[in-house]
């Protein structure tokens, strides 16, 4: 089965940044979301294999749009997960696609636009907004 994502980002200077990613999707492999936040709620570390095995490839190609870097896109997809990790709870979020993409490609986008002096950990900027 091929998904695709249509994504909405508002960059620096407002202006909307659209990703299209389209991805081939094995079924019956993964958790189901809500299995994931329950996990997630819970403070369960297996949460983050699941994140890492359902949404790992989409990160990583929405992070490479941006980057185009692997190296930048592998810190920024890990900074992804911890930033998940550190925002449920409290937020309880009904589309964990889409919450882990926003995160993504907004880690991204910073990621993008930060001096290498300046350097601050890519999540402390999302948890910020």
């Amino acid at each position: 089965m091929t998904r695709i994502f249509l994504i909405k980002v508002l960059g620096c200077a407002q202006t909307a940044v659209l990703f299209t990613i389209s991805l081939n999707i094995k079924r019956g492999d993964w958790m189901e979301e809500k299995d994931i936040i329950g996990l997630l709620m819970n403070r369960k570390e297996e949460a983050i294999e699941e994140l890492g095995a359902k949404y790992g490839k989409l990160c990583g190609q929405l992070a490479f749009r941006v980057l185009n870097n692997e190296q930048d896109v592998q810190e920024c997809v890990n900074d992804t997960y911890f930033a998940v990790w550190e925002n449920i709870p409290p937020d309880c979020p009904s589309h964990l696609t889409a919450y882990v993409c926003k995160i993504a490609v907004s880690l991204s986008t910073v990621s993008n636009t930060i001096p290498a002096k300046n350097a601050v950990p890519r999540w402390m900027h999302y948890c910020a907004n």
